[in-house]
């Protein structure tokens, strides 16, 4: 083959797969608007259940609105990283669906890493704000290894003892 026909087979490939791919992708970049939808249609069933722990969807959608205002209240613009630091369950739903809804990407730290690792993670990812849980166990040594690089939110702040985190507003 010459090379005009390879570029032709690439490019036709190529169209090919963007197109499956974005057909593939296309329900993923709607999800908060799906969990927004969710919350009108029933804003009393269970949206995330872990152990003990249960979020209805109206919960979610209202708690996530707030957060997410919270974050462009405090500056965050579309386009933001931020990285997120809790165990799986609602927490971590609220802090992604928060975000997403504010216009920031989210990156979803592994909460088994140490302080430091994690620290490393947040900085190289360009991240601008970290949500955290302040009860952590790496929660401190994250946020004293990032220094005033990055925003810090922390749920239960208190517990974190670092007086340049902030608190969300609290809707439950």
């Amino acid at each position: 083959p010459t090379w005009r026909n390879c570029w032709r087979c690439t490019t036709a490939s190529s169209a090919s797969w963007a197109a499956s791919a974005e057909r593939q992708l296309a329900p993923m970049r709607l999800l908060p608007y799906a969990m927004l939808d969710s919350a009108a249609r029933d804003p009393a069933a269970c949206a995330i259940q872990r152990g003990g722990e249960f979020l209805a969807y109206g919960d979610l959608a209202s708690r996530s609105r707030a957060l997410a205002g919270y974050l462009r209240g405090e500056g965050l613009k579309s386009g933001d990283r931020v990285a997120l630091l809790f165990e799986s369950g609602p927490d971590y739903a609220l802090g992604c669906y928060g975000a997403w809804l504010a216009g920031a990407a989210v990156l979803g730290l592994n909460a088994a890493a140490r302080g430091d690792e994690l620290a490393s993670i947040v900085e190289h990812a360009g991240c601008r704000f970290l949500l955290v849980d302040g009860a952590h166990p790496e929660a401190a040594a994250l946020v004293r290894a990032l220094g005033s690089s990055v925003h810090v939110v922390a749920r239960g702040a208190q517990r974190l003892g670092e007086s340049r985190a902030q608190r969300p507003p609290d809707h439950h």
